[in-house]
């Protein structure tokens, strides 16, 4: 596992016997990308992504044909020096059906507890698919928000849940796609926000509670 450190730099002036901070360098603690490329499951037609980790802002961006089946991305950066981050690194583990293709994307230590300071560090995942493929999606994430932009993409299921103790937001915008199945987005302690421009959703579309946010549809 490669470790990128891009320094710290602080630079202060002393007013009136007070410490100033005036510029502060952020420190990338790691900075990693897995790529499952199209040969390696060669007679794949459907990928299954279970997301579940700590801690980290994930967007699911759907593109055309980029070259490569999936694509995953994760950075941890330090705002406060000395920061560290408990579970912050994913595990990435997959595996092929012959057709179905199944990823998981989770927490370094599934048995663990999450730990990462409020203000320290900024986790994010970026998962960029190949919209050549059918998906189905579950993000069941731990403290952070989701997002997913799609166009021209076909989805057999996405469900995006915040439970609980799991609090975030979830976004999703599609163009130009199909849902073959359902669609649902919750949150229990988050807000949500759902735009789908030219979506042909053929199983159940569900976005709750509806006073938790906006569903968009033209």
């Amino acid at each position: 596992m490669g470790i990128c450190f891009v320094g710290l730099l602080v630079s202060a002036i002393v007013l009136g016997g007070l410490y100033v901070l005036l510029t502060q360098v952020e420190l990338v603690d790691y900075d990693e990308t897995v790529t499952i490329y199209e040969d390696t499951y060669s007679e794949a037609e459907n990928i299954s992504i279970y997301y579940d980790v700590c801690f980290h802002n994930a967007t699911f961006n759907v593109v055309d044909d980029p070259g490569f089946m999936i694509k995953i991305n994760w950075k941890l950066t330090v705002l406060v020096e000395g920061a560290k981050g408990k579970n912050t690194n994913l595990q990435v583990t997959n595996s092929s059906y012959g057709r179905y293709v199944t990823i998981q994307i989770l927490k370094e230590n599934p048995s663990d507890v999450c730990a990462l300071n409020k203000g320290d560090a900024e986790a994010t995942v970026n998962i960029t698919i190949n919209s050549a493929y059918t998906l189905d999606i579950e993000a069941l994430a731990g403290h952070g928000n989701i997002n997913l932009t799609a166009n021209n993409a076909t989805f057999d299921n996405i469900y995006f849940h915040h439970g609980i103790n799991c609090p975030g937001n979830n976004g999703i915008d599609i163009t130009n796609s199909t849902v073959y199945e359902d669609l649902t987005c919750q949150v229990t302690t988050g807000n949500y926000w759902v735009r789908l421009d030219n979506v042909d959703v053929r199983g159940e579309l569900l976005c709750t509670p509806a006073s938790s946010g906006t569903l968009i549809e033209i």
